[in-house]
């Protein structure tokens, strides 16, 4: 499957590390990281090649995600929420998907959160604040959900109707990721822009197949992936070289340093290769038919842990680190933010395993 190439991936690596500090104090990422993300086709790595994509697999798309969030957690963020959309376009009409993901500088943005729209001639007319928009300044397109009646749709506006408030961004972890709030008001929406996110894909390519939970589970807990590998790298530095207060040998000689920074590696390549492994065996799944609610249920349950590994590692850290990780320009403090930050989006959260949880109770055993 065509990708992006060893050395365009560590280009981005390259610019995403080195403006990553910048991009959290200015609450976006610069232009640079913007346009090396852009240039290098990484918000299209789900769209066929047809569309300009790269074409990658699902395990593909992730490793590349989590790779790009160990370099910076804003700009894997941006990538997997940027990258995300590309799964509309099973279900857009092919008029409407090439106008939205064709143009090689195209970025979409959106929320999923309903607006209000009532119909009108040609179309409909919209109404409605949309929260965390990640990549709301540098999107091209928005895709907004919006209920019609007792229906709900999903609307794709060009970023020159859409009105973003950059006020609305003020927060402590993945700050660069600027999601903003975006605000339609009385925007007429054609017809042709207008479709049925739910409805069966009319593309036959794998990743149409993908449920979309599923897809979301995948790609966000790949972010926290790749970030807690930074926070251990990150934490590994520090602690080579830091002699706390009262002490005579760096943090690294401390044998409970030792025996909790061991077992947090342990469980982050855990959760990492269970992830892998789930991702895998659903792609597997959707490269014939489709994968059953077994398979989406068992990546479901991985990404939740991946995500909540992060959040839980990330507290370990922060408290072994000391005082070290308070500063704002500290690399370590910023990706320990960022992935208590991630651990909070409800479709990955550690608290919303309700659903989960009702499925293995309620269903054969496995």
């Amino acid at each position: 499957m065509p990708g992006p190439s060893r050395a365009t991936i560590a280009t981005v690596l390259e610019v995403a590390a080195a403006d990553a500090a910048a991009g959290a104090r200015d609450g976006r990422l610069t232009d640079r990281v913007v346009e090396a993300l852009r240039a290098a086709g990484l918000f299209k790595l789900h769209l066929p090649p047809d569309l300009g994509g790269l074409g990658c697999t699902l395990p593909e798309a992730c490793d590349v995600i989590a790779q790009v969030a160990r370099a910076d957690g804003s700009a894997g963020w941006a990538v997997m929420i940027g990258a995300g959309p590309n799964w509309f376009a099973g279900t857009m009409p092919a008029p409407l998907a090439a106008e939205v993901f064709g143009p090689d500088g195209n970025v979409v943005a959106g929320s999923g959160v309903p607006g209000t729209a009532v119909e009108v001639s040609g179309g409909l007319r919209v109404d409605g604040r949309w929260p965390w928009c990640s990549g709301a300044p540098w999107a091209t397109w928005f895709t907004f959900n919006v209920a019609v009646g007792d229906r709900v749709r999903t609307i794709a506006v060009p970023a020159a109707q859409v009105r973003c408030d950059p006020a609305s961004w003020d927060v402590r972890g993945l700050r660069a990721t600027a999601s903003w709030t975006a605000v339609l008001d009385g925007v007429f929406v054609p017809a042709q822009r207008v479709f049925d996110a739910d409805a069966s894909p009319t593309r036959t390519e794998a990743v149409f197949r993908v449920p979309f939970a599923a897809f979301a589970h995948a790609t966000m807990a790949a972010v926290s992936v790749g970030m807690l590998e930074h926070a251990l790298d990150g934490f590994r530095a520090l602690a080579r070289e830091k002699v706390p207060f009262g002490a005579t040998a760096v943090l690294a000689a401390d044998p409970v340093v030792q025996d909790r920074y061991a077992g947090a590696t342990a469980a982050a390549r855990a959760a990492a290769r269970s992830l892998r492994e789930a991702t895998a065996a659903l792609w597997d799944a959707c490269r014939d038919r489709g994968p059953g609610p077994a398979l989406c249920l068992d990546l479901e349950l991985a990404a939740r842990h991946a995500v909540a590994t992060g959040q839980r590692i990330a507290g370990t850290l922060y408290e072994l680190a000391g005082m070290s990780v308070l500063p704002t320009d500290s690399p370590l403090g910023r990706v320990l933010a960022d992935l208590a930050a991630a651990g909070q989006n409800a479709l990955v959260s550690g608290a919303s395993r309700r659903g989960a949880g009702a499925a293995l109770l309620d269903g054969p055993a496995p």
